[in-house]
């Protein structure tokens, strides 16, 4: 990673607090904010459960080692198809509004793929994604695998807490570029919808 994919924000926070904001912003970060996930790969037609015809010499499982690398924001539950193109040892979606692509999949030496994705945080399992892949694909259902899917964690997120005063302290947080935003969004959002149950 370099030092341009990491960032550090400071906050001045009451005292006694920032253990308690940082580890929550951090769970926001790593596990409630929303991103892209890959529900659904359409590569050739498949063969049984165990691989694909057509030609490819692979297993559908090696489709569950998909890495979705992806800076484009979207509406919590929305869907969209992709195409992918191989570029070197990775593919590549173009007409997408940010950089978007698919990482250890090279192995697989398919040209193109449609990829069905939605915009969840958390996980879902590979039926959760076969009935967004079914929208998606429309009368065109065959030939697809759903995988299991989750929430790309942010891939750096420490924080350090140090006293300023006697009322305040320093919130110093590093984490990959965006995820604090990200969190910080995500945080209020739920704590602004939060309701006593009747």
């Amino acid at each position: 990673m370099s030092a341009r994919d990491v960032e550090r924000v400071k906050f001045t926070v009451p005292v006694d607090t920032g253990h308690l904001i940082g580890n929550t912003l951090r769970q926001f970060a790593m596990r409630g904010a929303h991103t892209w996930q890959v529900a659904a790969y359409k590569v050739g037609a498949k063969e049984g459960s165990f691989g694909f015809s057509g030609g490819a010499s692979f297993s559908c499982l090696d489709l569950f080692d998909g890495t979705l690398v992806c800076s484009d924001a979207g509406t919590p539950g929305s869907e969209r198809l992709c195409r992918f193109e191989l570029s070197g040892d990775r593919y590549v979606a173009n007409g997408t509004s940010g950089p978007m692509y698919i990482e250890n999949l090279g192995k697989l030496g398919v040209m193109s793929m449609q990829v069905c994705l939605v915009y969840a945080s958390g996980s879902r399992t590979a039926e959760q994604n076969y009935e967004v892949a079914k929208r998606i694909f429309g009368k065109d259902d065959e030939d697809f695998y759903s995988v299991p899917s989750r929430h790309t964690a942010a891939i750096t997120f420490r924080y350090e807490v140090t006293p300023r005063d006697f009322n305040t302290e320093e919130l110093c947080i590093t984490a990959t570029t965006g995820a604090v935003s990200t969190a910080l969004d995500s945080a209020r959002m739920v704590l602004r919808d939060l309701q006593p149950a009747s």
